[in-house]
């Protein structure tokens, strides 16, 4: 009989993504960069805004070794949450629905828009922000440039 398939629940900042893991042979740190990856659905490049993983906690909240084999420490149908390099104070108007915040840009961060211009982060997003609109964003507290759309 073939090994039971797999499957976890990742929760990755606003997100939770279905993770396949086959008969789990792969290590935990494997499926936080799968969920990671999955994060950002149109290009399944999520790694590129939020790093890689630093830590999986599971639904008891308890660290799990990124070391361990999926399959030894996971059941189907599990729910973990993957803790990525970059958290989510550091990742701006990702969707539409974002663009109705009122709230303004933390001022932790440097908003530059595609002409190379810096934006106001005081104003609200909604404010400086139209659909579709591709800006640079630079959190001044670390030199990671994050690609906001």
């Amino acid at each position: 009989m073939p090994p039971k398939s797999i499957k976890v629940h990742a929760r990755v900042l606003d997100k939770t993504v279905v993770v396949s893991c086959g008969a789990g042979m792969q290590r935990l740190k494997w499926l936080g960069n799968v969920a990671i990856s999955r994060w950002d659905e149109d290009t399944m490049q999520g790694w590129r805004t939020l790093g890689e993983p630093v830590k999986i906690i599971n639904s008891e909240g308890e660290e799990l070794d990124m070391g361990l084999t999926i399959r030894d420490i996971l059941e189907d149908g599990t729910e973990i949450t993957v803790v990525p390099t970059v958290d989510d104070k550091d990742v701006v108007a990702r969707s539409p629905s974002a663009l109705t915040q009122s709230s303004p840009c933390p001022s932790s961060w440097n908003c530059i828009n595609s002409e190379g211009g810096e934006l106001d982060t005081g104003l609200a997003i909604r404010d400086i922000l139209e659909d579709g609109t591709e800006i640079t964003v630079v959190p001044t507290v670390d030199d990671k440039d994050v690609v906001a759309r």
